[in-house]
């Protein structure tokens, strides 16, 4: 009997201790942010089919754990929409005044994942209108009806990356995108975002986890932009640091804070053992002059 009862708890523990899969709306929180532009003939879907592979540029302003990360896109002919399979990676950033290139690029890898189908979620985000698909770095087509989805991938707090930058001290990395559907035959294209906040979109034909040099991407000749940059829409979001509750020893003796890949679980308000939850607020982080977190309830 006490076996099954502590497997039982340990089971339970578990379960409370993975994000809740959800989509993310307008008006949800996020970490960052570039929103699908959804104005007719302005919007550009970029192939990302492989052997393309795109990447766009974001900026930390808080440390933490990426567990989700939601991107917009379509697919030319309105092929199946779960039929895919998606290598999705994060990494550095190389800046212009450093890149073979001249422009910012990704540099070395820092995390990468798979995610078949079944292995994410995706909805309709807006009934077909019109606008145009791009097959870089020119190939542009124009006044084609194309059917919006938002693609919700979740990461297992566990394989998570972990972003280092903070408001006073924020740190850009780059998310690559590449989807390889089941029939060779489709194309799926990530959407354009309006606006331009850490450089152009890139592009290149690889192999993921892909370490080369980069295209940028420009909007081509007959979009109403043409010659200007072209971002993608995509956000970011993570388990809100109310959400989480980590351990009370004291770091480093005892690796219980983010930094360290101490143990935590996501909060259920119904799971508790003693008379309250004890979250933790903001991001459990030390740095090499002190090992207390930057804000706690204890």
């Amino acid at each position: 009997m006490r076996v099954a009862l502590v497997l039982a708890f340990v089971l339970l523990s578990l379960a409370v201790a993975v994000p809740a899969q959800a989509d993310w709306d307008l008006g949800d929180p996020y970490k960052y942010l570039q929103e699908p532009l959804m104005t007719p003939l302005l919007g550009l879907f970029v192939n990302a089919t492989t052997p393309n592979i795109l990447a766009d540029g974001f900026e930390c302003r808080e440390t933490g754990w990426v567990t989700d990360i939601h991107i917009w896109g379509g697919w030319l002919d309105s092929a199946p929409e779960e039929d895919v399979t998606f290598t999705l990676s994060i990494h550095e950033n190389v800046p212009a005044s450093e890149s073979p290139t001249g422009y910012s690029m990704p540099g070395e890898v820092l995390w990468t994942q798979v995610f078949g189908p079944g292995d994410f979620l995706v909805r309709t985000w807006v009934p077909p209108f019109i606008n145009g698909w791009l097959d870089p770095p020119s190939a542009y087509t124009e006044m084609l009806a194309i059917e919006f989805f938002q693609y919700n991938f979740f990461i297992d707090p566990a394989t998570a990356f972990f972003q280092e930058g903070t408001f006073t001290d924020p740190i850009i990395y780059w998310l690559d995108v590449q989807a390889e559907p089941l029939d060779p035959a489709d194309s799926f294209g990530w959407l354009n975002f309006e606006g331009n906040l850490y450089g152009d979109a890139v592009w290149t034909v690889g192999v993921e986890p892909y370490s080369g040099e980069w295209d940028e991407l420009i909007y081509p000749e007959g979009h109403m932009w043409v010659g200007g940059s072209i971002d993608l829409a995509f956000v970011i979001t993570s388990l809100a640091p109310t959400d989480v509750d980590w351990g009370d020893a004291p770091d480093p003796n005892y690796p219980t804070l983010e930094s360290s890949y101490g143990a935590s679980h996501a909060i259920d308000p119904a799971l508790y053992m003693g008379t309250a939850v004890d979250p933790e607020l903001g991001s459990m982080t030390r740095t090499a002059s002190s090992s207390r977190r930057r804000s706690s309830t204890e």
